[in-house]
């Protein structure tokens, strides 16, 4: 039986995400976690702010 070729965990897009304790990678440090997050939060308040101008925008101009 013919062996499939496995991913390694750095092809898997979520692994980017992982704080540690995933079996293959290795802990993010605690200031790389605070910046990811950050980032992620101001992007998710762009996203929300945009939203809320088109609707805005196309509601009441």
């Amino acid at each position: 039986m013919a062996a499939v070729p496995r991913r390694g965990p750095a092809t898997q897009p979520w692994c980017y995400l992982a704080a540690g304790n995933v079996q293959g990678l290795r802990p993010l440090r605690y200031e790389k976690r605070v910046a990811r997050n950050r980032f992620l939060m101001l992007l998710a308040a762009f996203i929300v702010i945009l939203y809320g101008l088109i609707y805005w925008y196309r509601n009441f101009l």
